[in-house]
């Protein structure tokens, strides 16, 4: 797997870019001269996280011949005080509409944090990842 990173301007704005050309702009806080131009490293770290998930949730769902109608994860990220401010925590809190029965949403949402997700996994033994759920009507 390989991305280029390209800087776009004279201070700390950078698009990744996938072999497929796929961007992401990444930018720094304003205490490093950013400007405001594209997701923080942290906040595309835990967009990373949240939609490795989420893709796995919504596959396993379909297996197990749920209809999901709606789907959305909000996602807090808590982090350490002193450098480096790496996570301490991760939450999720999934909304899932449809004929989705419960159990079986919860199901898809363990074997996703626990089994499948390759970002999750990476997380486990440094970060408390946890998470809640809505059914949506």
């Amino acid at each position: 797997m390989k991305i280029k990173l390209e800087r776009l301007n004279n201070a700390v704005h950078f698009r990744a870019t996938s072999p497929e050309g796929k961007t992401i702009d990444i930018d720094g806080s304003e205490a490093v001269g950013g400007e405001n131009l594209g997701m923080r490293p942290m906040q595309a770290f835990l967009s990373a996280m949240v939609s490795c998930s989420s893709i796995d949730i919504v596959a396993i769902l379909a297996k197990m011949r749920q209809e999901v109608t709606t789907f959305w994860v909000d996602v807090e990220g808590l982090r350490v005080e002193e450098h480096p401010k790496i996570f301490h925590t991760i939450h999720l809190h999934f909304h899932i509409g449809g004929q989705v029965k419960e159990e079986r949403a919860h199901r898809a949402i363990e074997l996703s944090l626990t089994k499948y997700c390759s970002v999750s996994m990476m997380l486990k033994e440094s970060i408390n990842v946890n998470y809640t759920l809505t059914l949506e009507a």
